[in-house]
């Protein structure tokens, strides 16, 4: 669960951030420090010294002695066009260049997610509505990588409304993909093992 608390903690940040005209640096340090303090204080925050392998993936990361270099460059990047690609085009784009350039030990995922998901509002763009489907297939695999996450905490990682959350849940334990276990204070979510969730 520190995991979690750690995201809640990203996620508040990255809202300030959001106010800010354009993306810097250490804004993406802090963000991964927040995020990975409780689960590694000595790694948090700091880009990996070392040579690291994508499991399952047939494609090189940045080497670690040219992280910095394309870390530079990734934010130049994002700063030129947030505001000139379509919406969705640019988060997907967001997360693929993060993703391989692979600046921290461990976490990457979460914030580049924390990057795509939270990108300023442009001007009379209307917000996509994620389909239901799509929105289980996101909560069914927070919950897989975070077993015993509680309600709160998801709706924190996701982006999502406490509300939104809550029906979606809904619907999933009463589809028999999830299940709650423990008290209500301090329970949380886990997977059913079923065929769909061995993944």
């Amino acid at each position: 669960m520190y995991e979690a608390v750690g995201h809640a903690k990203a996620y508040d940040h990255i809202h300030k951030l959001a106010k800010n005209k354009t993306l810097e640096e250490s804004d993406i340090l802090m963000l991964h420090r927040l995020f990975y303090q409780q689960i590694d204080a000595d790694k948090a925050g700091i880009y990996r010294k070392a040579p690291v392998v994508i499991s399952g993936s047939r494609y090189p990361v940045t080497p670690y002695l040219k992280i910095r270099a394309e870390m530079k460059k990734f934010v130049a990047w994002f700063n030129k066009n947030e505001s000139r690609m379509n919406p969705v085009e640019f988060a997907a784009q967001v997360h693929k260049k993060f993703a391989f350039i692979h600046p921290f030990v461990d976490g990457n995922g979460r914030v580049a997610r924390l990057l795509r998901n939270n990108l300023k509002p442009k001007k009379g763009a209307v917000r996509h509505r994620e389909t239901g489907e799509s929105l289980s297939e996101r909560i069914l695999s927070e919950i897989r990588v975070n077993p015993g996450i509680n309600t709160p905490a998801l709706a924190s990682m996701l982006n999502l409304s406490l509300r939104t959350t809550q029906r979606q849940l809904q619907a999933l334990s009463e589809s028999g993909k999830i299940e709650f276990r423990g008290a209500r204070k301090n329970g949380g979510y886990y997977l059913v093992a079923t065929p769909w969730n061995r993944l």
